[in-house]
């Protein structure tokens, strides 16, 4: 994960939420629904907000098998318990882009096994690593050649195990995401010096895949 600043807001959702007292989540226009998630989308630069696979632009014409991606709440909506911030519904600084669980770029639907999916109404405040609170969450975790996350052994006790509560209740372990971080490094190893810096520059309007952990293993 890495931090993402909710500095700039979605105008068009804005302008809705001032026009409108919606009671739940299902009355939010679908094209201000459309409007946030590709400004949610362009925010984090193109990436889940956990497992940071590179999440493919939606558009209105979008069929239900072409879905990728969807509207997360950071803390969770739900009404059930133990966990409830339904006040949290519609405010920005809770919303982001989350993967459906599955590798972005299948042809298929697979199943949903980790980030969002995997999380549900999970949210430990004590535990909990928020990506628009913490600005150096990134070094929570470390990662090796084969596309495994680890807790950063650097960390405190505490931190460690904040970074193990992340890693579990959002699955960031799946063998799919080592698969898939692993296969980026590899071809991340076959570019020379300067394009890896121009591929990990932080200021392109979409990040690298994985670029987290590309980061931890190419620049530090």
């Amino acid at each position: 994960m890495r931090y993402i600043n909710k500095s700039k807001r979605c105008t068009k959702f804005d302008h809705w939420l001032a026009c409108n007292t919606p009671n739940s989540w299902q009355e939010l226009d679908d094209n201000v629904k459309l409007a946030l998630h590709q400004h949610l989308r362009y925010e984090q630069q193109g990436l889940c907000i956990y497992c940071q696979q590179a999440i493919p632009a939606k558009t209105a014409k979008q069929s239900s098998a072409d879905i990728r991606s969807h509207i997360e709440h950071i803390y969770p909506r739900s009404p059930k318990e133990p966990v409830k911030y339904p006040e949290l519904t519609f405010v920005y600084c809770n919303l982001s882009v989350s993967c459906e669980g599955f590798d972005c770029s299948a042809k298929t639907l697979e199943t949903k096994e980790f980030c969002e999916h995997r999380k549900g109404n999970e949210y430990d405040e004590a535990l909990f690593l928020n990506p628009t609170d913490l600005q150096e969450i990134e070094t929570y975790f470390e990662y090796d050649a084969t596309g495994q996350i680890f807790p950063n052994h650097l960390k405190s006790d505490v931190e460690q195990k904040k970074a193990k509560y992340m890693i579990k209740i959002l699955a960031l372990d799946h063998d799919t995401l080592n698969q898939l971080r692993a296969r980026h490094y590899d071809a991340t190893l076959t570019l020379n010096a300067e394009e890896r810096t121009n591929l990990l520059d932080p200021n392109g309007e979409n990040l690298p895949a994985f670029y987290s952990m590309l980061k931890f293993l190419f620049m530090v």
